[in-house]
């Protein structure tokens, strides 16, 4: 009777063992993936080329060089949105709005300069007037200096087909204990989760997201 409770006792315990084995594999293979599902937003920083954009267009000016770049208040962002589906799918998409925003800034930035290019030629050739910078424009160019900058000046941001391509994805992932594997290219990603942020770390750099929490949002 003794033997047949220990025996009983020895099958439950390799039952609980094989219970624990298969879901710490189960975890490995398919837990990561898991935690890596929703929308995750990060911010990508353009002041730097919105500052070469400009530099390059009034370096083509007599004295535009010794302008110091009006970049205004705050640095010029865009948002990404990364979304990793419970599918499989891993698709990166650079926000439009945010992008639209960027535009609105970078070109007031531009404005900005051209203006201080203009304040300083005239300071240069000793013109005094009792009319204002923008009236002087307006007369010169017949349109106001912002319009005149829209129809013949480029555009200092990068375009938003260039940045979708340069920070967008669509392709397919798998993942594996803290390893992320993009399959259209097979570039192996390490990254570490949680429940409202992720960091892809790359070679050089290290990527933060954070959750997108959206209302009724049920995260796995």
């Amino acid at each position: 009777m003794r033997h047949r409770s220990h025996t009983g006792l020895i099958i439950v315990l390799i039952i609980l063992l094989l219970f624990v084995l298969t879901a710490g594999a189960l975890y490995v293979v398919f837990g990561a993936g898991i935690m890596l599902r929703g929308s995750w937003e990060r911010e990508i920083d353009l002041t730097e080329d919105v500052r070469d954009g400009i530099s390059e267009y009034m370096s083509t000016a007599i004295g535009g060089d010794d302008i110091d770049i009006a970049l205004g208040e705050g640095d010029i962002r865009i948002k990404s949105v990364l979304t990793i589906g419970r599918d499989g799918t891993w698709v990166e998409t650079v926000d439009r709005q945010s992008y639209e925003e960027a535009v609105v800034k970078s070109k007031a930035c531009l404005e900005e300069s051209v203006k201080a290019l203009l304040e300083k030629r005239l300071a240069d050739a000793y013109i005094e007037s009792n009319r204002s910078v923008d009236e002087l424009v307006n007369a010169a160019l017949g349109m106001e200096l912002d319009k005149y900058l829209d129809k013949c000046a480029p555009t200092v941001l990068p375009s938003y087909e260039s940045l979708q391509e340069m920070y967008g994805s669509n392709t397919g992932y798998e993942a594996k204990n803290d390893k992320v594997m993009l399959t259209d290219t097979g570039k192996e990603i390490t990254f570490k989760a949680s429940s409202d942020m992720l960091v892809l770390i790359y070679t050089k750099e290290a990527v933060v997201y954070t959750r997108v929490k959206e209302v009724g949002e049920n995260v796995e």
